[in-house]
């Protein structure tokens, strides 16, 4: 089990703040090496591309002969590595030499990827299939506070399941159901990387992922947060919120003050309603 996970004790995610991603990292493995990437225990992988062939002339090719031939090999790293903390798997590997159709079979080649590390905001689908957490008996709840609402995206790995199933004619894969009150939404794919999935009615929803034989393929959520958090109002006043704007006042008088969400804090000026004639003050 992947280290990031092996600390859960529950199925909740409390969204608290926006994912972070590091700077993409380019690196190349030659034949005779092992494709080997470690990110941080609190970190994922997510995979940006994959090469195999002879791209340029360099540390894995010295010759420059037939250059420029190259094969897309993603669909097969993410298999290996997107989602997970840690991966490592051969060069030579069978599965990369299968994937080759662009370059004459005897030459010399090498595997050219991108990556980040992304921390925080990722719910990898394997996970679920490791420690049940995201299953239906017990799936991911993911809060944010009162008067945010929820984003989610997906990173989709099965675009090669996905290609094959609309040759043959077959529905699109369904993933799992995200449950926002008495709404249920499915998560499938439809051989799209990343795309938008889901903007919730509320701050707290719930993700059911499907077994892995059922889903046949991989995926990572991205979840944050949206708009600001409900106000707590000073003493002796009140609250009035529509959406990305609010009014609080004092209840003593006629005093009111109007403030607008900006990003995920409130912009403007609140007096203070204990006593007449007191002096205003930044809201944050």
């Amino acid at each position: 089990m992947d280290k990031l996970w092996q600390s859960l004790m529950s199925c909740v995610v409390i969204v608290a703040l926006l994912m972070q991603v590091n700077q993409s990292e380019s690196v190349d493995f030659c034949l005779n090496e092992d494709l080997d990437i470690s990110c941080q225990t609190d970190e994922v992988i997510v995979m940006d591309s994959a090469t195999f062939g002879r791209m340029e002339q360099g540390r894995c090719i010295r010759e420059n002969e037939f250059i420029g031939c190259r094969n897309d090999v993603l669909f097969l790293t993410d298999r290996w590595c997107s989602g997970r903390n840690h991966c490592r798997k051969k060069v030579s590997d069978d599965e990369l030499e299968k994937a080759n159709t662009n370059c004459r079979s005897f030459l010399k080649m090498y595997l050219d990827v991108e990556y980040v590390c992304m921390k925080e905001g990722a719910i990898p689908s394997h996970v679920t299939d490791q420690t049940g957490c995201g299953s239906k008996r017990s799936p991911w709840l993911i809060s944010a506070m009162s008067g945010q609402i929820i984003e989610l995206n997906i990173i989709d790995f099965g675009s090669e399941i996905i290609k094959q199933r609309q040759n043959d004619n077959n529905d699109l894969l369904v993933y799992g159901y995200i449950i926002d009150g008495d709404t249920k939404t499915s998560i499938s794919g439809d051989g799209t990387r990343k795309r938008h999935l889901y903007t919730s009615l509320s701050n707290q929803i719930t993700v059911d992922i499907l077994p892995r034989d059922i889903r046949k393929a991989d995926f990572i959520l991205l979840y944050k947060e949206l708009g600001c958090p409900d106000l707590s109002p000073p003493t002796h006043a009140w609250y009035k919120r529509d959406g990305d704007q609010a009014v609080i006042g004092c209840e003593w008088s006629q005093k009111t003050w109007h403030l607008s969400c900006d990003g995920h804090s409130w912009s403007g000026v609140v007096g203070n309603c204990s006593e007449p004639g007191s002096y205003t003050s930044n809201y944050i």
